[in-house]
């Protein structure tokens, strides 16, 4: 939660940045040309539910939909997610789509 969600110049990192470099990965396929992976999941946790609401508003409006881009918020204790946070079971937010289980 320390990343700023977009930066006002192109200093420094945002998430939305970081979004973007993986959705030029996905679009240019190097998931499958260079690693051999067929499709690839692009998972984001937050700790905060505003946070992770923010993070899928905003990057909807710069990707649209985006079916491969999932975000979820999930309690912490300091910096690590718990194991019981229900990351698998609970539906993940996909921008411009409806909520997406992975556990199936």
């Amino acid at each position: 939660g320390t990343m700023p969600i977009a930066r006002a110049t192109k200093q420094g990192t945002s998430v939305l940045a970081k979004l973007g470099a993986y959705q030029n990965v996905l679009a240019r396929e190097v998931h499958r040309s260079h690693l051999g992976i067929p499709n690839l999941l692009v998972l984001t946790v937050t700790t905060d539910q505003g946070r992770c609401a923010e993070l899928v508003r905003r990057f909807g409006e710069q990707a649209g939909e985006a079916p491969q881009f999932l975000f979820q918020a999930a309690a912490s204790s300091g910096v690590f997610v718990q194991p019981d946070a229900g990351l698998l079971a609970n539906p993940w937010d996909r921008p411009c789509l409806a909520p997406l289980r992975i556990d199936r």
